[in-house]
């Protein structure tokens, strides 16, 4: 047998004090109201559990009331839990008929009204808390030695000058004067 297939772990029907987990089709119980819908059951020994009938007793574990099968998984080695799978909506937080996983538990079990955890926060609701205020303040400013706050120096700009060509208008006469070449001038 090759080593893989050798691991893998069998589900537990049977307890060490003899009780039985198992499924059936057949209302075994009068609780059993679905009739050929497979329900999950265990079998208790006289004198085990709760059972005080002679030749034992059997007792539903899944509702009976469902119109889906309910599967055996496993039971834990004490049987104190069960674990079976049904669509049936156990629960009020259970709003879909998708397979669920439940746990049948000895003195144990979801209150009828039992709405499940509570829901998940979002948003901002879920930030951490901010730290507090630091205990020692920081010092205040009149106790701190120094120039204080400094300018930093601005990088003067070379100034680059501009020459500037004047433009002679010929048709810019003024009345009353003639022009003059080059300094010489002439009179009426």
């Amino acid at each position: 047998m090759d080593g893989a297939q050798g691991s893998l772990a069998q589900p537990r029907y049977l307890t060490d004090e003899g009780r039985l987990y198992f499924d059936s089709r057949d209302a075994l119980s009068a609780a059993d109201t679905n009739n050929g819908v497979e329900d999950v059951y265990q079998y208790e020994p006289t004198e085990q559990g709760t059972c005080r009938t002679a030749g034992g007793c059997v007792s539903l574990i899944s509702s009976g009331r469902s119109s889906y099968d309910s599967n055996l998984l496993a039971a834990d080695s004490s049987g104190s839990n069960v674990f079976f799978t049904t669509r049936q909506q156990l629960v009020p937080r259970d709003q879909d008929s998708l397979i669920d996983l439940y746990d049948a538990r000895v003195e144990g079990g979801i209150p009828a009204d039992y709405a499940g955890p509570p829901t998940e926060c979002s948003g901002e609701g879920c930030q951490p808390a901010q730290p507090g205020v630091p205990s020692e303040a920081s010092p205040a400013s009149s106790t701190v030695e120094g120039n204080g706050n400094v300018k930093p120096e601005k990088k003067k700009k070379a100034h680059k000058k501009k020459h500037h060509k004047k433009k002679h208008h010929p048709s810019k006469k003024r009345k009353g004067t003639k022009q003059a070449k080059h300094g010489q001038g002439s009179a009426k």
